[in-house]
């Protein structure tokens, strides 16, 4: 196991000390750094986010769709290969970054990965579902 502070020592950051990583996480986790460091990603967050989602499975399919480790549902992001974990880590931390300046906000942000873009601007913040608040707070709590 790895932990956390591991991590997010090299990004200047003690947020979530403690918390343990799988080994599976280890190929990823420089790729995680540079996407949250090249889209002005707080330190820790879409490390948090891949976690919560796949915990840094790259196989791995949701029942609702979602592919690899960072959940990408095909249908709505057909240039990406989910099973392509580099290509979904950087891919992710681009879109996470689009829907922050969409939404203004990074916990927005990671509604909107959640939930639906769509949903989001519908119905907006409040009426997301349990699911995608439980995820937004086990992803964001340990650094905000």
């Amino acid at each position: 196991m790895k932990y956390y502070f591991r991590v997010l020592l090299l990004a200047g950051s003690f947020s979530v000390l403690g918390a343990e990583l799988p080994a599976r996480a280890e190929p990823y986790l420089e790729a995680i750094e540079k996407a949250e460091v090249d889209n002005g990603m707080p330190s820790g967050l879409l490390l948090n986010l891949l976690r919560n989602e796949s915990n840094f499975d790259a196989s791995i399919v949701s029942h609702k769709g979602a592919k690899g480790i960072a959940q990408i549902v095909p249908k709505w992001h057909p240039d990406v290969d989910p099973y392509d974990p580099y290509e979904s880590i950087s891919y992710a931390g681009k879109y996470l970054k689009k829907l922050k300046t969409t939404f203004g906000s990074w916990s927005y942000a990671i509604i909107a990965y959640n939930w639906g873009m769509g949903n989001m601007k519908k119905y907006g913040p409040n009426k997301a579902p349990r699911e995608t608040l439980l995820l937004l707070s086990r992803t964001v709590n340990p650094i905000f």
